[in-house]
């Protein structure tokens, strides 16, 4: 019962300071995770089903407000396509020398660093889109005059 009340605690705590520094309260949740297996703590039973609703209900709320004819527009196609293609260079580019000097162990070869730098594209591009809108960085590209794909 403890873990449950530390690990909400925590979550609770780095999402309210990532809220207050203007950053996603996501970066501050995954924050929590990362200090707290930096400390010890181990997942308490449940903690995956209560983390797949946690995901579940982010992307539900990403649905609701995502636009659909936003996604039509020329300037969506070659905005995504280029972030995609450049955070997967890096993506994998990063993972790829971390592997290469001992720091992770990747199997697969090239197949898999890809796969890996493919996944990042897509969990960077909501946390891109959701930044830029909070700063009002709305000029171009999918952000054309005011409007984004996440409305």
């Amino acid at each position: 019962m403890a873990d449950i009340v530390i690990t909400i605690a925590a979550a609770l705590a780095l999402g309210l300071i990532a809220h207050e520094l203007r950053i996603p309260p996501l970066v501050g949740f995954l924050a929590a995770g990362f200090l707290l297996h930096v400390f010890g703590f181990t997942a308490f039973a449940g903690l995956q089903q209560v983390s797949d609703i946690g995901v579940v209900l982010l992307l539900f709320t990403i649905g609701l407000k995502f636009d659909l004819r936003s996604l039509l527009q020329p300037e969506a196609h070659g905005t995504a396509a280029l972030h995609m293609i450049t955070v997967v260079l890096l993506g994998a580019g990063t993972i790829g020398a971390a592997a290469a000097i001992g720091i992770v162990s990747v199997g697969g070869g090239l197949g898999t660093l890809a796969l890996l730098g493919f996944a990042l594209s897509f969990s960077s591009t909501v946390l891109v889109v959701k930044v830029a809108l909070r700063n009002r960085e709305c000029g171009s590209g999918i952000f054309r005059h005011g409007e984004s794909l996440l409305r």
